[in-house]
């Protein structure tokens, strides 16, 4: 899906992150400051709690009494460091603006809420299910997601050897479409099935998919039998963005559309959870979400974004919110080998623990799951001091139950 152009349509129409799943020991309602231009070589941060700080580097989520210590050489001049502010506002710091021992200093909101950080986007006490099987046709997009579009393209993993596949959609308890028989010629790009739906979607309503495959060996099954069922909490809801479009306008107008530092802040946005909606679970915008990170990966490769091992961490999580483990255990593999490998490979780090954690609670081998949670349990004893690793130790075991009696002191 192309952001910018569907941004731009959006922008004609009207005429113009919550906290993401993290244990720390600062409250989870406290705003967010999202990092995305920076050099990791001339600044750090650091949590309450912490004894070492660490590389501030683009991607990294902050909250706003954490404190940075920039380090920059007396010659450097320019805009040194770009965030996102709680209050969804874009903003640029030179060098004689950043001062050590302090907080990153974003104007005071005058928002009542943050609209970055909100609670309840996502936390460890949130178990997400789902099954990723890839010999069944699994909804792919949009699942359990909001929408700003009432318009959207069906994504499904393609099984191989199809005769045909056949979708229908339902609003509630009402079949709206059904596609009929659906040759892989017609649909199949690469590993993935797609399909316009034809039909508009409305507001307040529940949409749900079932996918049915007919094998060229006449064998078939469908995603709601009871040997294929890929999970509940799967519905998606078309809920209108008027409401972020106004900050969506201006991070266009701070940073152009033509940025990595746009779609992250974008995908920030989306992330965050939609208070109107009533669902079992908070709900944000996950599809669009997860749809502007990976074009920060395809369009803009060598960006310092596309090298943050903190952006794969937030695919990690989007897709963990999704219910598609396996593709969140990728992620949180690829965020883990980033931010334990190169300039990060002998420090350790929050992004390495947080993937750790993320890839422990995702990952198909579960004989790796002691060794991932003790991992980071590792990175966590290194840089706190003893009540917080012993306050965050706690949260984790809070979560895993019985298992906290395998991990390390």
């Amino acid at each position: 899906m192309k952001i910018r152009l569907k941004l731009l349509a959006l922008f004609l129409l009207i005429g113009l992150l919550g906290k993401v799943w993290q244990i720390h020991a600062q409250p989870s309602s406290n705003p967010a400051i999202i990092i995305l231009n920076v050099d990791p070589n001339y600044v750090h941060y650091a949590r309450a709690g912490w004894t070492a700080p660490q590389p501030l580097r683009a991607g990294d989520v902050l909250n706003s009494g954490d404190y940075i210590y920039p380090n920059f050489p007396s010659a450097k001049v320019g805009i040194v460091l770009t965030v996102l502010c709680s209050d969804g506002t874009i903003a640029t710091f030179s060098v004689n603006q950043l001062n050590a021992n302090q907080p990153i200093p974003c104007v005071k909101s005058t928002q009542t809420l943050p609209i970055i950080g909100n609670a309840g986007l996502t936390s460890i006490k949130i178990q997400r299910g789902g099954r990723q099987d890839p010999l069944i046709p699994y909804l792919i997009s949009p699942r359990a997601t909001a929408m700003t579009t009432d318009k959207v393209e069906l994504v499904w993993n393609h099984v191989g050897d199809v005769e045909h596949y056949t979708i229908t959609v339902q609003a509630g308890a009402d079949v709206i479409w059904e596609s009929g028989a659906l040759k892989p010629e017609q649909v199949v790009e690469g590993d993935t099935g797609r399909v316009v739906l034809p039909v508009s979607l409305k507001e307040q309503t529940i949409y749900t998919v079932e996918i049915c495959v007919l094998f060229a060996n006449l064998k078939s099954g469908c995603t709601t039998d009871p040997g294929w069922s890929t999970g509940s909490g799967l519905a998606f809801y078309y809920v209108p963005a008027s409401s972020i479009l106004p900050f969506a306008a201006n991070f266009a107008q701070s940073l152009g559309t033509n940025s990595p530092e746009y779609l992250y802040a974008y995908s920030a946005l989306l992330k965050e959870s939609i208070s109107s909606l009533s669902a079992s679970e908070p709900i944000g915008y996950y599809s669009e979400a997860i749809d502007a990170l990976e074009e920060v990966l395809s369009k803009y490769p060598t960006s310092e974004l596309a090298k943050s091992p903190r952006l794969y961490y937030e695919l990690g999580e989007l897709y963990r919110n999704i219910q598609l483990p396996r593709t969140a255990a990728k992620y949180f593999t690829q965020a883990l080998n980033l931010a334990t490998s190169g300039p990060l490979s002998n420090i350790p780090n929050e992004t390495a623990a947080l993937a750790a954690i993320g890839l422990a609670r995702t990952t198909p081998d579960a004989s790796q799951t002691v060794t991932l949670y003790n991992q980071a349990l590792a990175q966590f004893k290194f840089y706190m001091n003893e009540t917080t690793y012993s306050s965050e130790r706690q949260a984790l075991c809070d979560v895993i139950g019985d298992l906290c009696t395998s991990i390390n002191p």
